[in-house]
């Protein structure tokens, strides 16, 4: 990866980053090497994710009960993304809640550690591993969750964040990388590495029904924000930029 990024800065006449977090690192990484050629352009949220793909699309998985409320967080299990923290923030928070755990996406290296925190019987009862699921499967997840978790310690963009948003679900997320850049004030923003803080988010957001009411109007606007005709627009004039260079 570095050598590709060195290649770039070598040789681009410009370069594209997802994010402004993303271009901050590679400023930081290359200094004045990048001159003037960093470019900043989000990705969009596909319309599908607008939609309500039907109870269907849920069939023959297992969840929770249909009157049993659940948090869900998606992508594929690593340190990364801080399925711990949230597994370690669920333990703390179900003696407030009843809801459970929903995780999609399939096992990282550190799977082991997964499977050592849910030998623990509350835990255990209350979270589901789902694996890898279908777009329809996502799509309908989202719209049935109470709430989307994402405290991941790094992320080049965060494109769930939107999808989540999209669906209606109300978003908890990092403040560090780019998650506050995209959530903005659609989300409640939490120290990753803080699992009290994320307990706390938890359940305020699960007992406190105006205030994931509101959310989930701030998400769907923000996500609306966020189209691929716009992403590919930008890139478009970026093209054109270079090519009368």
């Amino acid at each position: 990866m570095r050598a590709a990024l060195q290649q770039a800065v070598d040789h681009a006449a410009a370069i594209v980053c997802i994010s402004h977090a993303t271009a901050a690192e590679v400023r930081a990484l290359h200094g004045d090497a990048v001159g003037d050629r960093l470019r900043v352009v989000h990705s969009g949220v596909a319309p599908q994710f607008f939609d309500d793909p039907g109870a269907q699309a849920l069939q023959g998985m297992t969840l929770p009960p249909a009157d049993t409320p659940f948090i869900l967080t998606a992508g594929k299990i690593s340190p990364r993304k801080n399925v711990q923290g949230v597994m370690a923030a669920l333990k703390i928070a179900l003696r407030e809640i009843p809801h459970h755990l929903v995780v999609t996406g399939g096992d990282g290296w550190d799977m082991a550690q997964i499977t050592a925190l849910l030998d623990d019987d509350d835990l255990r009862a209350r979270v589901h591993l789902v694996g890898y699921v279908s777009d329809a499967a996502l799509r309908a997840l989202y719209r049935r969750a109470a709430m989307y978790l994402h405290p991941s310690f790094y992320e080049g963009f965060g494109l769930t964040l939107l999808e989540a948003m999209a669906g209606g679900a109300p978003v908890i997320t990092s403040d560090r990388s780019s998650l506050p850049e995209v959530a903005g004030d659609a989300a409640l923003l939490v120290d990753p590495g803080d699992t009290d803080a994320i307990a706390r988010a938890i359940v305020t957001l699960a007992q406190n029904t105006a205030l994931a009411d509101r959310l989930r109007v701030a998400g769907r606007a923000r996500a609306e924000g966020f189209t691929w005709a716009r992403t590919a627009a930008q890139m478009a004039a970026i093209y054109r930029e270079v090519a009368r260079a």
